[in-house]
């Protein structure tokens, strides 16, 4: 079974490299995305000369978080896998910070004993009238890809634009009208595994439903909407997870791969957290952990090692 793994990345080119590791063998492929404000060289120097199966994305994106910019990256990733000359039989969609739990052997039987389950889970945001939701879908959130590094600059705008368009009585509807239907809107974790023909499907849509595209443009974090709307909205809804909870209980629960906690940011994990995930991997079939960064996590890594070896 070939894998492909979409890896979107900005920092810490040296546990990229060692994400790579863990995952590397002669059936699994690296697409990987480095956000254009950061410098390609620090990472192509250090991913290791023996990994002959990497491909660095030439288009790179300026990428702001939450901004449409995110989308861009995942169209990036996903045209220059399916479109490259190996057929994979899966895509996984993850993060330079992310960590396998588990052994490629297990992810491997995992696959095989499932192969066409789409890991991915999807909530029916369009009825949840809950304003944190709701403001996702119906207003106009701008300046969210400003191509600046200053983090003033960005709150000024993104600030002022929330603020007026609060005001305003100015809304978009929370679906999409295509041809007189009306098309819910899904929301998901930003990271997934996916089929080969649904990955295919969703380039094609990304490429040539510009209904969808364009409802999305000025949506908040469209990287969560976007693909589950695609994919709930067609007929692989019935191979996907779909979340049967009518509110947001939480982007943990829309997490179909990763282990994750999320507060006012992502977790950093470390080894005091290595039992606890142990625990998530068994009872919740998670792949990953995230996040993981070099010079915190490294004793952690190092007994997760050990247990995929075990």
């Amino acid at each position: 079974m070939k894998i492909a793994y979409l890896i979107s990345a900005y920092s810490d080119p040296v546990h990229l490299n060692r994400l790579i590791g863990a995952l590397y063998n002669e059936m699994s492929f690296f697409y990987i995305h480095v956000d254009k404000k950061s410098d390609i060289n620090r990472f192509e120097k250090i991913i290791s000369e023996e990994y002959e199966n990497v491909e660095f994305i030439k288009n790179r994106i300026f990428t702001q978080w939450g901004g449409w910019s995110q989308v861009r990256y995942q169209q990036e990733l996903l045209k220059a896998a399916t479109q490259s000359n190996n057929r994979y039989d899966r895509y996984f969609i993850i993060s330079g910070m992310d960590y396998p739990v588990i052994s490629n052997a297990a992810i491997q039987s995992e696959l095989a004993a499932n192969p066409d389950k789409e890991y991915i889970i999807g909530l029916n945001i369009t009825p949840i009238k809950t304003p944190k939701i709701r403001n996702k879908l119906v207003l106009y959130h701008f300046f969210r890809d400003l191509r600046t590094k200053n983090r003033t600059i960005l709150r000024i705008f993104r600030g002022g634009s929330r603020l007026v368009m609060t005001v305003l009585p100015i809304r978009k509807k929370p679906y999409i009208e295509i041809d007189g239907k009306k098309l819910d809107v899904f929301m998901s974790s930003s990271y997934m595994c996916i089929t080969d023909n649904l990955a295919k499907y969703i380039v094609d849509q990304m490429e040539k439903n510009i209904s969808i595209m364009h409802y999305f443009r000025y949506s908040f974090v469209p990287e969560e909407l976007v693909i589950p709307t695609i994919v709930f909205n067609s007929a692989y809804a019935c191979n996907a997870m779909l979340y049967s909870s009518n509110r947001y209980d939480g982007l943990i629960t829309l997490a179909a791969i990763h282990q994750f906690e999320y507060r006012d940011s992502i977790k950093i994990y470390n080894e005091s957290d290595f039992d606890f995930l142990m625990e998530m991997k068994i009872n919740n079939k998670k792949f990953f952990m995230r996040k993981a960064i070099t010079g915190v996590s490294d004793k952690l890594l190092e007994m997760i090692d050990e247990s995929r070896i075990a």
